[in-house]
């Protein structure tokens, strides 16, 4: 039975904290590299409603390929930036998390202790 799926990229260290979090509470976790399998529009989209947050929040920022391409530009509608970071997941900010209270995006890194309830 998974309790939490993590999107999850290996490289990040707030990713890895987060992953480490779960597997030391004792969760099962279902680890999706959001690098390697892309979500969908509306995997991205359940996501976002789970987490009651809009696309923009959940755009990476800051040392990306995306930063010269303007997404954080007003007039882009939700739908271009869902299908943005659809398209290239690098513009996700990680780690996401899933489980069977809610929905979290774990920044800044002490955020996991929200995912477990502590």
């Amino acid at each position: 039975m998974v309790e939490f799926t993590l999107w999850h990229h290996p490289d990040c260290s707030a990713s890895g904290l987060v992953l480490q979090t779960l597997h030391d509470a004792g969760t099962t976790v279902a680890v999706r590299d959001c690098q390697a399998q892309l979500p969908s529009v509306d995997a991205l989209r359940a996501a976002l409603t789970r987490m009651e947050r809009v696309p923009r929040d959940l755009r990476r920022r800051g040392n990306t390929a995306c930063d010269d391409l303007g997404p954080d530009d007003p007039p882009l509608s939700d739908d271009v930036l869902i299908a943005a970071m659809t398209a290239h997941p690098a513009w996700i900010e990680r780690p996401a998390t899933v489980g069977p209270k809610g929905a979290w995006l774990c920044r800044p890194r002490r955020a996991a202790a929200d995912v477990l309830g502590d």
